[in-house]
């Protein structure tokens, strides 16, 4: 009688641990940042007029235009970290694999995406 309690509570123990364990984000391919533009001019500071980065999205490729250095991450819907950079100022071009819905985050904001 004791094997089969041993097993279970083996079975138990691995289930709650593998379910405590983060899980990676499956995509076919690892997220593609691409630098399209890096602004160099000191001489510009971002005002308070303008924001310090903004989203767009255009043929399959999330694009961010930051003011300036910044982290920028992206999360699934589900809250799922699927990739992170520390960009500088200027046009980054982001290639996901999969189409959904992501979150942003930069700069203290937070924006919504659809692939």
């Amino acid at each position: 009688m004791r094997t089969p309690l041993r097993i279970l509570l083996g079975l138990l123990v691995a289930t709650m641990l593998l379910g405590a364990t983060p899980r990676l984000y499956a995509a076919a391919s690892a997220p593609a940042w691409e630098v399209l533009r890096v602004n160099n001019d000191d001489t510009d500071t971002p005002g308070d007029d303008i924001p310090p980065f903004e989203i767009e999205v255009r043929d399959g490729y999330i694009y961010v235009l930051a003011s300036q250095q910044m982290k920028v991450e992206v999360f699934t819907i589900l809250g799922q970290l699927v990739t992170s950079r520390k960009i500088q100022p200027g046009v980054v071009r982001l290639k996901l694999d999969n189409r959904g819905i992501y979150i942003i985050k930069g700069a203290g904001n937070t924006r919504r995406v659809n692939l």
